[in-house]
Parts: structure tokens; sequence; C-alpha cells
């Protein structure tokens, strides 16, 4: 992962991307590393020349010539780890990008999502695999739950939540 972070900065430094944020299971393992697992690196850059269509070529481009990478389906595979480039595309995510968290992952700094915004992420697009994770994420009750419902309530999702937190415990009465 050291690698990749250090690939990813020196791509801001030779001005291939403006900024990058890990996002996703990626992220998710900063805050809770022994519940989940991911197969790929969700990293969501900024490029200050965004049109309508923003072509990955250039990125793709750099990563061969300087890192061997390879292209596999919809990532590109650096170091053995796939990458997957995002761009930012809905109002949640934009707002995710800018309220990021700087870590340090083995020497190397980076930013990622905060948890509640990821937590958020996770009940707006709410993916079959975001179900267990956001049951396992209420039951430890490790978010500032604040700030979770102001950026739910923001973008409309916290009745979504509610739901889904309903669902559950409906869920944990018939499994008692």
């Amino acid at each position: 992962m050291k690698e990749i972070i250090k690939i990813l900065n020196k791509m801001i430094k030779d001005k291939i991307i403006d900024d990058f944020v890990l996002g996703g299971a990626t992220a998710l393992l900063y805050y809770a590393d022994n519940i989940f697992q991911t197969e790929d690196i969700d990293i969501f850059i900024s490029v200050k020349h965004l049109g309508l269509i923003f072509n990955l070529e250039p990125i793709y481009t750099y990563l061969k010539y300087n890192y061997d990478a390879k292209e596999y389906g919809e990532y590109i595979i650096v170091k053995d780890f796939p990458l997957q480039f995002l761009l930012p595309g809905d109002s949640l995510h934009k707002e995710a990008i800018k309220n990021f968290k700087t870590i340090t992952i083995q020497g190397e700094k980076c930013k990622i999502f905060s948890f509640e915004y990821l937590i958020a992420l996770m009940i707006f697009l709410f993916k079959p695999k975001y179900r267990e994770r956001i049951r396992l994420i209420i039951e430890g009750k490790t978010y500032d739950e604040k700030k979770l419902n102001d950026i739910l309530k923001r973008h409309s999702l916290l009745d979504k939540f509610n739901k889904i937190k309903d669902k559950f415990n409906e869920e944990n009465i018939l499994w008692s």
C-alpha cells in the first residue's frame, strides 16, 4: 500500500492529477480493519480541467509507462494492486472529498474519506455488500452520530438511514 500512496503522490507532483482521496473499503479499513476486506483501491481524483467527459487515458498511460501497469476490466493493476480511479459525480461524493481526513500509511501521508462520509456514501449507494458493513457499524456505534445525521439531512438520506436501522432492529428481534 505504501508504494501505491507514493505513486499517487508522485502523480500529483508530475501534474497527472491535482489531488486524490482514498474511498470505499480501503478507507473503511482505517476505521474498522478487523471486519472489512476489499479487492481494489478506490481513488477519487481531482482534476482542474474537468469537462463533461473525462478521459482516464493519460492516467493509465502514465502508470503503464512508469510502473508497468496493466489494464484489467475496470481496474488498472499497479504493483499487484487493482486501482479504480473515480471522479466525484454527485454532491455527496464532492462534499466527502472536501471533508477528508489526513492519515499516514506506512510513513506516507494520504487523504481518506471521513468515517461519517463513508457511512453516508454506503447508505446513498446501498449496494448489497454494504448492508452487512452498515449493520456492523451501527452495532459498534463508533461514528459521530450528530455529524452523520447532519450529512444525511443535507443529502436527504436520513429517512433512508432510519428505515435501514428499523429493518436491522426487526431482524434482531426475529433472531433473538
